[in-house]
């Protein structure tokens, strides 16, 4: 029996005991997951709070789930009429989570939620493998806590997939480069085709940095280097341009019109409106065009604006509706716009302005040192080998990223949007985290670049004061105390390298540097775990401050008395003020604790001691900031968190509820139409196809200035084979492209009296509609009427 036994027990060593045996946790564990729990949080917690974010594209892939052919060619209505104006691949993922999941706003969030914390896992890879373990985790840190990040880890909008896709190609890239490797290059040259797919030529911004990356350092020859290179670059642009061939090979007559181009073609759309006319500032979509009239020196309006051929009301005394520069509506380039939801003028700085800065910037001048020093020292103070060739493979691939994305949105002249600044902040995360270690390390060595870390660390918190100079709810404490901080870690770390004594000169370095760090990521981080309890909403989310107060009863206007009774009343009555003050009076006596032990010359005060000490005073501190930004969530609206005068999120046209007794009037009245009604812009026709699922034409696209229905010829067949019956126009004569069209619907249909879908206790609010748009914000507007057509 024995015998029969010891075969059992060591079969069961093999598959039980020894792969178990192979489970190694090593000290970066811990953080690791803390980051990476950290980002789940940020991305997903309360992420329903949203609804549908971007009713927009929402309404897109509820019309994708449908069928098969909504599905390949990204149509925006169940019907077919037209589609979104961006290419699939981020709707694709989002439709098939609704499809598995069922379609509701959590799901198509989900994914770019999901890619969030991939994105802050894939950096941790990269930085790891080129400077070590704790600058990967510092720049993941950094990333999983930029405020846009958040957001638009939060949001519907295609960026964060976008982000993750370029991510994985800088992986693979990276290990192409690493390796000498063909595959991983065809790999990554296959990622970046795809990654067009999500945002057409948003994604080559990158190829520069990659290009040089592999071209300079790739571990083959100079010959191989040059073909691998051409044939990457031709397997790129089979991949990009794939499916908008596809697409436009397909009859007209058999597919959706591409919206916001002017031909009806997605070649026209990648190089015009998505593509080098945000750069130019020639890309509006369409070919309506607008004839404002500026208000003379006295203020009153000189004459009647025209908006494609039709005479407007004229404008009333002080109202002036010119463009602002950049928005090229006649195909005139200018300057960026400024103003709300906008990334202000074109030049050198308008990345540093608080108005961008404040969304991704938060580390600027550490980064910009990660590009200087990092370089400059891995070049010149290394000597060859594998490790430097890493290293500057690390640095010319961020550096490059961001620089060359910095370059592009800085001097573009067309429509520039503050969220667009998310593809920038990983680059940014891993040039400061490269900075921060980097610098550390200098310090502890000594000689005169020990003195670049406090400089860094000062320059970085008087910089993050000045982002909070345009918001000033928060700028009234939180400013003084970064300029505090600058100035005290300046100085601390100065202090620390004259100390006469060397243990305890090293005692109060390591204090001054990780007060100093831990100061740094306070605001973005509060910036971003406030996101995760505001609403996200809109076409042109944002990540920028204003409103908020920090201490409930508490205000700008509160005398300096008030502040420490404030405090004891939060800490008093609140969980979360309890919770605070208890992270730190563990934490303080665990330092104290740990100090104690190492001035006796005692070992376990090392790296893993040190993260469980700095994870229970996040576990503890987060969670009451988090309690807290749940219980000002209650008390504040929306609108508390906004930035540059809108709503957080941005704001954003489309995002009107639909009127529901309109839309029982209309279902009811369908018949056998195919389209529940005809609406002048997509924007307008969102909430109805969320609400019924049916289709709903969109007769100018997302802008309302396609010109699908040409004539009234073409729209009198529409009517007549039963296609649509309705129409829904706005108060100015609407929009919808052709104007003949308008006037067909006017003159010839019936205008439906609005006491037929309107009535006491239901909800009578319309979608945005109508009006004149640039870049589908609606500036100038009024009611909606409906028509009904034909018998």
């Amino acid at each position: 029996m024995s015998t029969m036994l010891e075969p059992i027990s060591e079969i069961k060593s093999k598959i039980i005991q020894k792969p178990l045996g192979k489970i190694r946790w090593s000290w970066q564990s811990l953080p690791l997951g803390a980051i990476l729990l950290l980002s789940s949080f940020l991305g997903i917690w309360n992420l329903s709070i949203n609804g549908y974010s971007n009713n927009y594209y929402a309404a897109a892939v509820k019309s994708m789930i449908q069928s098969w052919s909504n599905f390949f060619f990204v149509s925006f209505d169940p019907g077919g009429f037209v589609t979104v104006d961006k290419p699939p691949v981020a709707f694709w993922v989002q439709a098939i989570f609704a499809k598995v999941l069922g379609f509701s706003g959590f799901s198509i969030l989900l994914p770019e939620a999901l890619a969030g914390v991939g994105s802050v896992f894939l950096l941790y890879i990269m930085v790891k493998r080129s400077f070590g373990t704790a600058t990967g985790l510092v720049s993941a840190l950094m990333l999983a806590i930029t405020p846009i990040f958040v957001v638009m880890s939060r949001h519907n909008n295609p960026d964060s997939i976008l982000v993750f896709t370029l991510m994985l190609a800088a992986w693979a890239m990276f290990r192409a480069a690493d390796k000498g490797s063909f595959r991983c290059l065809l790999l990554a040259g296959a990622l970046v085709g795809v990654a067009f797919n999500v945002k057409m030529l948003e994604a080559y911004v990158v190829l520069p940095a990659f290009y040089a990356m592999y071209f300079l350092l790739a571990r083959t020859t100079w010959l191989k280097r040059i073909i691998h290179l051409a044939i990457v670059s031709v397997v790129i642009a089979v991949i990009s341009l794939s499916w908008a061939v596809a697409v436009d090979l397909t009859p007209t007559n058999q597919r959706p019109y591409v919206d916001s181009s002017s031909v009806n073609s997605e070649i026209d759309l990648i190089l015009n409106y998505n593509g080098l006319g945000r750069i130019s500032g020639n890309e509006m979509g369409g070919s309506n065009s607008i004839n404002p009239v500026n208000n003379n020196a006295d203020g009153q309006a000189q004459g009647a604006p025209t908006f494609d051929s039709i005479t407007l009301p004229p404008l009333p005394a002080g109202v002036d509706i010119t463009p602002p520069t950049g928005f090229s509506p006649n195909g005139q380039a200018g300057g960026a716009p400024g103003g709300a939801g906008f990334g202000g003028q074109a030049g050198a700085t308008r990345l540093i302005t608080p108005q961008n800065g404040a969304e991704f910037n938060w580390f600027f001048p550490l980064a910009m040192l990660g590009i200087a020093y990092g370089g400059i020292y891995s070049f010149f103070g290394m000597g060859k080998g594998e490790e430097r060739s890493r290293r500057l493979r690390s640095i010319l691939l961020w550096g490059g990223w961001l620089l060359t994305f910095g370059v592009v949105f800085s001097f573009s002249k067309g429509v520039f949007h503050n969220y667009y600044l998310n593809i920038m902040a990983p680059a940014e995360a891993a040039l400061a985290g490269i900075a921060t270690v980097m610098l550390w390390k200098q310090y502890r060595k000594g000689g005169w670049m020990a003195y670049l870390l406090p400089l860094g660390i000062g320059a970085t918190a008087f910089y993050q004061a000045y982002l909070l100079t345009d918001y000033t709810d928060w700028n009234w404490w939180l400013s003084p105390a970064l300029v505090a901080v600058g100035v005290i870690s300046l100085l601390g770390l100065v202090l620390g390298k004259v100390m006469k004594s060397e243990r305890f000169g090293n005692i109060f370095q390591l204090i001054v540097m990780w007060v100093s760090m831990a100061c740094l990521i306070v605001t973005p981080a509060v910036l971003s775990i406030r996101a995760v309890f505001t609403s996200i909403t809109g076409s042109l989310p944002s990540a920028t401050p204003s409103g908020v107060q920090v201490l409930p009863g508490l205000s700008t206007s509160s005398s300096s008395g008030a502040i420490p009774q404030a405090w004891l009343t939060f800490v008093g009555k609140n969980l979360s003020g309890q919770l605070i003050l208890l992270a730190i009076v563990v934490g303080a006596l665990l330092v104290v604790f740990g100090l104690r032990n190492l001035l006796r010359q005692q070992r376990w005060f090392n790296r893993p001691v040190i993260s469980g000490v700095l994870l229970v005073m996040l576990l503890l501190g987060s969670t009451g900031w988090w309690i807290n930004a749940a219980q000002a969530q209650t008390t504040t609206n929306t609108s508390a968190f906004s930035g540059q005068g809108m709503p957080f999120g941005g704001g954003a046209p489309g995002q009107g509820q639909a009127n529901s007794v309109l839309v029982q009037y209309l279902v009811a009245n369908q018949g056998d139409y195919k389209y529940l009604v005809a609406v002048a812009d997509s924007n307008s026709a969102s909430s109805y196809i969320i609400e019924t699922g049916k289709p709903v034409m969109s007769l100018g696209g997302f802008s309302g200035s396609d010109n699908i229905v040409t004539s009234a010829t073409q729209l009198e067949q529409m009517i007549a084979n039963h296609t649509v019956r309705y129409f829904l126009l706005g108060g100015n004569g609407g929009r919808g492209g052709n104007t003949q069209v308008t006037q067909y619907v006017q003159q010839k249909c019936t205008v439906v009296s609005s006491s037929q879908y309107s009535g006491s206790g239901s909800n009578t609010s319309q979608s945005s509609g109508g009006g004149i748009s640039f870049d589908g914000i609606k500036i100038m507007g009024g009611s909606e009427q409906l028509y009904v057509c034909g018998s």
